[in-house]
């Protein structure tokens, strides 16, 4: 249903960005009716597996981005 639109191709790239995919999503959804589907689950999903591991560019924080970025707080501090 929602496989040609542009916060699902977001949302299914290879390293989706937080901040697109949600301003894509929202921004569909101001002028189109949201009907449930699995695409939409899987938006949801997606929102709540990610929470807030991503940084302030809406990158996701993978384990290994996230000690480095521990690391350089605990340098600076």
């Amino acid at each position: 249903m929602y496989s040609d639109t542009r916060w699902y191709q977001l949302l299914q790239s290879e390293n989706p960005n937080y901040l697109e995919v949600v301003k894509a999503y929202e921004e569909y959804f101001k002028t189109h009716e949201l009907v449930k589907s699995p695409e939409i689950r899987e938006y949801k999903n997606w929102l709540k597996t990610v929470g807030t591991n991503f940084d302030a560019q809406g990158n996701l924080l993978t384990s290994q981005s996230y000690k480095d970025d521990l690391a350089i707080l605990e340098r600076e501090q």
